[in-house]
């Protein structure tokens, strides 16, 4: 909410946003799935640091910029997607630092600790050997722009629809993989499309409006860059991204508000209420039945441990060795939730 309030300047609309950012149906997994709770610290930590280095901006109290600093380096530590952290700092400040030349007499030297962060980091996984390109988080250079643009469409269907998308998403991907020259002739056209807008549009903002827009980009974006090179997408990628989203959809509801409300005042009061309203209902119909999904793949897993746990006890192993079990069909999900997402070995140690 701080966040918001110091970019859009207005208690209600900040309240808006960071209160649909809290209903988003697509956070489910990542708060109910003990395996994302990595994310969720890494998200804080890089929001902190953000807030932190804005908090440094206003005031050149150096505490803060040692805290954010910190913060940008434990990010990571947490979760690999951390490592955006430094960055999303360095990227803010440069599209908003005016106060940079005027204040900063270093210029952007001080950008040089959060690069250092990043390097630390790097550092440490080259020491300990922990590297996370592998398997799923795999990247292929031959279709690297293929991914990364639907995979954006893909993330953005997932923050204002949720998890019905993702079928829509899996028939698309599915579709382009033999369709390669069309998908290209549509990336060549999405590419035209945003310079047409950029001149036609962005060009003509102020400059409050020109910082939010571009800011909204690059706080979804930035967080998402480990990702789109993905050949596949999950709920559990667009927590912080989906920070941007939010704040871009909801900046040009307050950007109609202002523009219409001189001349009618209680239709725009009206608008600006009943549309995050019918959002909000929806998201949290996902959200109930996405807990439910998540209460049934809880019973199933429970199920499971406690029929192991009485098979070892009704064998008595210590008695007629140890029996060879074989485990056939094991559910991944249960719908949108997770039951055995990497076999059962992860859920009993035999």
């Amino acid at each position: 909410f701080v966040i918001f309030q110091y970019l859009l300047s207005n208690s209600f609309f900040s309240f808006l946003t960071a209160f649909l950012f809290l209903l988003l149906g697509s956070h489910a997994a990542t708060v109910y799935w003990i395996s994302s709770v990595g994310h969720l610290f890494a998200s804080f930590f890089a929001l902190f640091a953000l807030w932190l280095y804005i908090k440094w901006s206003e005031n050149q109290n150096v505490f803060y910029f040692a805290c954010s600093v910190i913060s940008a380096f434990i990010a990571p530590l947490f979760h690999e997607s951390g490592i955006i952290a430094p960055l999303l700092v360095i990227l803010y400040g440069i599209v908003v630092s005016g106060f940079v030349a005027k204040k900063d007499k270093s210029g952007y030297l001080h950008y040089i600790f959060y690069i250092l962060s990043i390097l630390v980091y790097v550092l440490l996984k080259i020491i300990s050997h922990s590297f996370w390109s592998a398997g799923d988080y795999s990247y292929n250079l031959a279709r690297l722009p293929f991914n990364i643009f639907g995979n954006i469409f893909g993330f953005l269907g997932f923050v204002f629809v949720g998890y019905p998308s993702l079928s829509l998403y899996q028939i698309a991907r599915d579709s382009a993989k033999n369709n390669l020259l069309i998908v290209g002739v549509c990336i060549v056209f999405a590419i035209i499309i945003a310079s047409l807008i950029y001149n036609k549009v962005y060009n003509n903002l102020n400059k409050k409006n020109k910082e939010i827009t571009l800011l909204s980009l690059l706080l979804f974006l930035v967080p998402l860059l480990p990702f789109l090179p993905l050949g596949n997408i999950a709920p559990r990628y667009i927590y912080l991204g989906s920070f941007g989203a939010i704040l871009f959809a909801v900046f040009i509801l307050q950007r109609f508000y202002e523009s219409i409300n001189s001349s009618y005042k209680y239709a725009s009061w009206f608008i600006v209420i009943l549309v995050p309203l019918i959002v909000a209902l929806i998201q949290v119909k996902q959200l109930q039945e996405t807990n439910l999904d998540w209460q049934n793949a809880g019973v199933v897993t429970n199920n499971f441990v406690q029929y192991m746990n009485d098979s070892f006890e009704d064998l008595k192993l210590g008695q007629i060795g140890k029996p060879d079990f074989y485990f056939v069909n094991v559910p991944k999900t249960y719908k949108t939730a997770f039951t055995f997402p990497v076999d059962v070995a992860d859920a009993a140690w035999l």
